[in-house]
């Protein structure tokens, strides 16, 4: 990697394998996951994903996520401050997560130019489509771009990415609050699938576009979504963010579908990580792509 002025932060929800993160001016804050039996992990440091689903599906009730400390950023700044002279701090939307105001609070404890230089991104994203944003930073930072340049391609990530997805099971939606029993136990007899989306049409927030009822129609409905919506798809490389980790025949059958429906530039496949995992539970599939 080029010697740079810059270092980079992001919060472990961008949902990317290590080798993007493994960089001497790159740190990642995880987030904690606490089950409901005490123990409490943090994300992407202490268990696989996989481990991670299999443990959240035994009990009842879900796992509780919360944001890293206002210390944990102040350690995590003060040390990349002894050797660069900005950071880039790269965040959850703050409408899902505390992370982004831990990351002020902390930013309040610094003075004059590490205060001045420290850059907070709320991105009003989540997993793979915040993990695009850390993306494009990091490969401006890895070409010496100067950090006004970078400030702004992340600006212009920010308006203009979003994912549109949809879950295999309501029963964690239900666990979280977010749908009702009633509404759950109904969607599971007649095999309602939501269809949402969040990105840069819905300040920071989860919509709801449609139900649809069956797994295949809604991964259908998904893609058309998708191709109504993206901008010269051809030229793209759009991303597919999953949480399926128990039918891989039908994890490919997806991706080709993909391929096959968009017919992108390219497509970058992710692991939804275990904060965001909590809410969609196993199953999960979005699409990232360029409004």
């Amino acid at each position: 990697m080029k010697s740079t002025k810059i270092a980079l932060v992001a919060d472990s929800c961008i949902d990317l394998p290590k080798e993007f993160h493994a960089y001497d001016n790159v740190r990642i804050v995880p987030l904690n996951i606490t089950f409901p039996d005490g123990s409490t992990i943090q994300d992407g440091v202490d268990i696989t994903i996989e481990e991670f689903y299999k443990k959240a599906d035994e009990g009842s009730d879900l796992p509780v996520t919360s944001q890293p400390s206002p210390e944990q950023f102040l350690s995590v700044y003060q040390e990349l401050y002894e050797r660069y002279e900005h950071i880039i701090s790269i965040h959850i939307s703050s409408e899902l997560s505390g992370t982004h105001n831990s990351a002020q609070l902390a930013k309040q404890m610094l003075e004059g130019d590490q205060k001045k230089n420290l850059h907070l991104i709320d991105t009003g994203f989540a997993s793979l489509l915040e993990g695009f944003v850390y993306i494009t930073a990091l490969d401006m930072i890895k070409e010496g771009k100067d950090i006004n340049d970078v400030l702004a391609a992340i600006a212009e990530k920010c308006s203009s990415l979003s994912t549109i997805f949809t879950v295999k099971t309501l029963e964690n939606l239900k666990k979280g609050g977010r749908v009702s029993h009633l509404s759950a136990v109904l969607g599971g007899f007649l095999q309602i699938k939501p269809v949402m989306e969040i990105g840069c049409k819905t300040n920071g927030k989860i919509e709801a576009l449609s139900k649809i009822r069956g797994r295949n129609k809604a991964v259908s409905e998904m893609i058309n979504l998708v191709k109504d919506r993206a901008k010269d798809i051809s030229n793209q490389k759009i991303g597919f963010m999953h949480s399926v980790i128990d039918d891989e025949a039908e994890l490919n059958q997806i991706v080709e579908k993909i391929k096959t429906e968009l017919n992108p530039k390219d497509i970058f496949v992710a692991k939804i990580g275990s904060t965001i995992g909590t809410h969609t539970g196993v199953g999960a599939v979005g699409i990232v792509f360029s409004e």
